[in-house]
């Protein structure tokens, strides 16, 4: 298998593209990322996923600038873009000799905003669709050849880096050998078997010894956490108290009719079930502008959300999944692995489909594929005119859609992404330029991990950073004698409440700076970040 010069010159155009306008628009580093990169530099291995620190440690002996911090990202990206055409290559080669497919497939990669926010996000979840790909190809090629040793060791190695990278790399690879055993019966039984029992013994040690975050994660951050019995009991004793309450308290149902209707094991099914059937019907998948306000009085603001496609990609897959099923393709069996890729979305927020649900995208891709071929079958028999109208009418449609997402990402930040993080990055660049003016600088850390943060951007030590300190301020009971820089939310300063932000400062304070991002981070605490010094 081998990639094509045009193909390669596409992928390396646009990630060479995506670092200029990395460096122009200066996005910040997300709080995981940051906690990646600091592990690298003190080769902490004590993380749950090993596999993106490893990674980084070549990377981490460079000065964290905003500009070096994304080249790891991006190189991963292109590797990705790379192994995402092996793998189309591989069980779609048919159609790959269409020499318009050659050109629009490339193409698609590099737009698909699903990959965008991947690649420039998250490396834990890019590194595991690599991981996913190349676990594809080989067993592609244990369908072909199921006594070749070298595939196997080679597919057991890279479930194994795909189990230790995400959440949904160890979800999906620990299912993996189950899908093979029942779905693919052409393998050898022997070598899947010691496949099975070196790759379970690895992560059964390795959960067993992170048995404790394991559940924690597990019962604070996914579904499960909603059919814990203790949560079944709390929902069922709370539904039993509203249909007393709701018939005056006149009337209540005999004990062995409550014990039916109200039982854990069917909450639990019906929550599952519904669960299972909301994560199709698109319900969470866009917050509407018009609602935005409303719900960020609940304290969660609606952002964290790009769009993982284009409009004109939905009739495209459409296309696909109709001739995929209806004709006769030599791939079929591969059909069987789109459940298991989306197996992980279920057990978290469908909000969260960006990094639960990646997985996906190599079948998506491959369904687009056929969808481009079939539309190429039926552009042969249109009028050439007809033709020529169509297809300008579609370059037109989707330049202006790239336009947009790309204008969305790099010119309009504070549309997806919170304040926070780029008051992470103003913050340390203010310590930078300010830390030989004033003998001590106290930073807020209401609005997050500020200390981790400003660490991670100026490479400070870990514990207590010399003249700097990071705490919740409160006026007036600060110290402000001495030559002391405050950097923190303008309610505390002045007072918190629905107009922190114009109430003026105390008459020993005088704002020196100020930095200004649209979101109110804290409840009655203001927008902005003031850095404000003693009056001497």
């Amino acid at each position: 298998m081998r990639i094509p010069k045009l193909t390669l010159i596409i992928f390396g155009l646009f990630i060479l593209i995506q670092f200029l306008l990395i460096s122009k628009s200066q996005i910040p580093m997300s709080i995981n990322e940051a906690e990646y990169y600091l592990s690298a530099k003190t080769l902490s291995l004590k993380t749950f996923f090993p596999v993106p620190v490893f990674y980084i440690i070549p990377f981490s002996i460079f000065p964290n600038t905003i500009y070096l911090l994304r080249i790891p990202q991006l190189l991963a990206g292109l590797f990705l873009l790379s192994t995402l055409w092996l793998l189309m290559q591989k069980i779609a080669d048919k159609n790959l000799k269409e020499k318009l497919i050659v050109i629009c497939l490339p193409l698609i990669l590099v737009i698909s905003p699903w990959l965008q926010s991947l690649i420039l996000f998250h490396l834990p979840e890019t590194l595991s669709l690599i991981f996913f790909c190349l676990a594809m190809i080989l067993l592609k090629k244990i369908i072909e050849n199921p006594d070749n040793e070298k595939y196997w060791i080679l597919l057991e190695i890279r479930m194994l880096l795909l189990a230790f990278s995400s959440w949904p790399g160890l979800i999906v690879s620990f299912i993996f050998p189950i899908f093979i055993f029942f779905f693919f019966r052409k393998i050898s039984r022997k070598y899947f078997f010691l496949f099975s029992l070196i790759f379970y013994t690895i992560i059964g040690i390795h959960t067993v010894k992170n048995f404790n975050y394991i559940r924690t994660f597990a019962l604070e951050k996914t579904f499960i956490n909603q059919i814990t019995p203790k949560k079944l009991a709390e929902e069922i004793n709370d539904r039993q108290k509203m249909d007393f309450l709701a018939s005056n308290r006149e009337f209540i149902l005999p004990n062995y009719i409550r014990k039916f209707i109200y039982n854990k094991p069917f909450l639990a099914f019906e929550k599952t079930f519904k669960k299972t059937v909301s994560f199709f019907d698109l319900e969470q998948f866009a917050y509407p502008s018009i609602s935005y306000d409303i719900i960020s009085l609940s304290g969660i603001l609606p952002k964290g959300n790009l769009p993982l496609g284009y409009f004109w990609e939905i009739p495209l897959l459409f296309l696909g999944l109709y001739t995929f099923l209806t004709e006769k393709i030599k791939h079929k069996s591969l059909i069987i692995l789109i459940p298991l890729s989306l197996l992980p979305a279920l057990f978290f927020e469908k909000r969260d489909l960006l990094t639960s649900g990646f997985l996906i995208i190599p079948f998506l891709f491959f369904l687009e594929v056929y969808g481009l071929h079939q539309i190429l079958k039926i552009s042969k028999t249109l009028p050439k005119k007809v033709f020529k109208a169509f297809s300008v009418t579609l370059l037109v449609l989707i330049i202006l859609t790239i336009y947009e997402q790309y204008k969305l990402i790099y010119l309009n930040k504070f549309s997806y992404q919170t304040s926070d993080l780029y008051f992470y990055k103003e913050i340390a660049r203010a310590v930078k330029s300010e830390k030989d003016n004033f003998s001590k600088i106290i930073i807020t850390d209401r609005i997050g991990p500020t200390n981790l943060m400003t660490e991670f951007y100026l490479d400070l030590p870990s514990e207590n950073p010399q003249g700097i300190e990071f705490k919740s301020i409160k006026f007036p009971q600060e110290d402000t004698s001495g030559n002391v820089l405050f950097i923190g939310l303008p309610g505390e300063f002045t007072k918190p409440g629905e107009n922190s932000n114009d109430l003026p400062l105390p008459s020993n304070l005088t704002l020196i700076n100020e930095i200004i991002a649209p979101d109110e981070l804290v409840y009655h605490y203001g927008k902005n970040i003031w850095m404000v010094t003693s009056k001497q």
